[in-house]
């Protein structure tokens, strides 16, 4: 035997003993037996469950962060927002104005400056 190589003593290699227990999630529902799909669904409980009894507890302070982080992306996404669709309306309202009223009409209208 070479250092550095392991080879499985049964015969089977460590290789195909994985890919074959990965066979059953690689298949699609349909083709799965009875017995497959139950194993299936008896892991992904299992997973579910452990997942709730090892949920982490969030200190107050990680909340109060997240909180404070939620609301100003709220604000900043708003304020950009309103000004971005307020200079669309003033455009589209120049335009509109432009045409019945006049160029130096609708400049002044919606900037102020004549």
């Amino acid at each position: 035997m070479k250092w550095g190589v392991r080879r499985a003593r049964t015969g089977r290699s460590a290789k195909g003993e994985r890919q074959k227990k990965r066979t059953v999630y690689s298949k699609s529902p349909k083709k799965l037996t009875n017995a497959e799909m139950e194993k299936r669904i008896k892991r992904m409980d299992m997973e579910k469950r452990y997942n709730e009894l090892n949920k982490r507890d969030i200190s107050s302070g990680e909340k109060i962060a997240t909180e404070v982080l939620t609301n100003i992306g709220k604000q900043t996404v708003t304020n950009v927002g309103t000004k971005i669709f307020t200079n669309v309306a003033l455009l589209g309202a120049g335009a509109v104005l432009a045409k019945a009223a006049g160029e130096s009409t609708s400049k002044f209208l919606t900037t102020g400056k004549k």
